[in-house]
């Protein structure tokens, strides 16, 4: 039997393709769209596989929401064994880590007229190799500048001329996932960055108190969410709880008792930050899903730290409040993407330098995912 999709996502797991949604939700009517989930354990590196088995609860409620957006769920090894052969117009890949069974496995239990690949945010060279021996010859990346920079970076500008580089910006805010009276109103929402940046205890502690100096100059009206890390069910939660909320002894704990007073004081301030704002999961089952999402439901500004959240706020001008006032420079992880949208520690002032939106170019802003694949078509 032959089934046959307009268009057909290769899934690798929701925090590296959250448009996923936004694609579904509005090119589902009147075309057929599938989305192809593979065996982790069997076709994903295992690195990646074990990152993905954290997230169980969250990947299974992103692949239901996709099918109640209007998309089949696809399991390629199922459609093997009951002798059906997938056909596509457009094979959408995105930049996951395939295991070679899993590069395999798309070569050879699917005929596409088209394939295109989609970068995952600030990677580089990863699977483009693969995609062009797949006779891909068309790249959709977020940002032309980053993704070149970081191309350069890793020594493979052969690939510029391999690859049609298409930008396609991100769908968030012109193609909202949810009606506004959904999700109820956020004013500020706070998005804890990812550890990469904060191994050391004590740029935990500056992170977190300075993200409590800045909500103390926020309106007493200012509804403020907090999003946890998406790197596991539930939300990553790197920082300690505790019941204390006396700040003066989180000054004393940092300044005296050495890395577990960082710990101490830490937790301190983040209890005064969490008796300010309330847990997107109070406000969304979909807490766990990408950040990005959530954008168009913020009306006010974003208060973060080093992280890939600042190039979305910047993209879709959401003002956005950098807490960590660690140095940045070419020491620091992912240095080569991130310091095309790095903004500076915000100091605890509220007002934003809209100048900053300039760091994000034209071409970038005027890049529509959606209107790409309808071209595409």
């Amino acid at each position: 039997m032959k089934k046959t999709y307009d268009i057909l996502l290769i899934y690798g797991f929701s925090r590296l393709h959250p448009y996923y949604l936004n694609i579904i939700k509005y090119l589902a009517k009147g075309k057929n769209i599938g989305v192809c989930v593979l065996d982790t354990n069997k076709y994903i590196v295992s690195a990646d596989s074990k990152r993905i088995d954290k997230l169980q609860n969250t990947e299974n409620a992103f692949m239901e929401f996709c099918k109640e957006l209007g998309a089949d769920l696809i399991y390629p090894d199922e459609e093997i064994k009951a002798g059906n052969e997938l056909i596509a117009n457009i094979l959408f890949v995105p930049q996951i880590k395939l295991s070679m069974d899993g590069l395999e496995l798309i070569k050879n239990s699917i005929k596409y007229n088209n394939i295109i690949g989609i970068q995952t945010f600030g990677y580089g060279k990863n699977l483009l190799d693969d995609l062009f021996s797949m006779g891909c010859r068309k790249f959709f990346v977020y940002d032309r500048n980053i993704f070149t920079k970081v191309i350069q970076s890793e020594k493979r500008e052969d690939l510029l001329d391999k690859f049609e580089i298409i930008e396609m910006g991100a769908p968030y805010r012109k193609y909202p996932l949810w009606p506004e009276n959904e999700i109820a109103e956020i004013d500020y929402l706070i998005a804890l960055p990812t550890l990469v940046f904060l191994k050391n205890p004590k740029k935990r502690y500056d992170l977190v108190k300075n993200i409590y100096n800045l909500l103390g100059k926020l309106n007493q009206d200012d509804k403020v969410a907090i999003k946890l890390h998406n790197v596991k069910d539930g939300g990553n939660k790197y920082l300690k709880e505790t019941h204390f909320r006396f700040v003066p002894l989180g000054i004393f704990s940092a300044k005296f008792l050495g890395r577990r007073g960082y710990d101490l004081a830490s937790a301190i301030f983040y209890k005064n930050i969490l008796d300010r704002a309330e847990a997107l999961q109070n406000i969304t089952p979909y807490f766990n899903f990408g950040l990005e999402l959530f954008l168009p439901y913020v009306k006010k500004g974003v208060i973060t730290g080093i992280s890939t959240v600042l190039w979305h706020c910047l993209y879709n001008k959401i003002a956005v409040y950098n807490c960590d006032n660690q140095p940045f420079g070419e020491d620091l992880p992912n240095y080569p993407g991130y310091k095309n949208f790095y903004i500076p520690y915000c100091e605890g002032r509220i007002p934003f330098d809209e100048q900053y939106y300039d760091k994000i170019s034209d071409s970038a802003k005027k890049a529509d995912l959606i209107e790409l694949i309808k071209e595409e078509l």
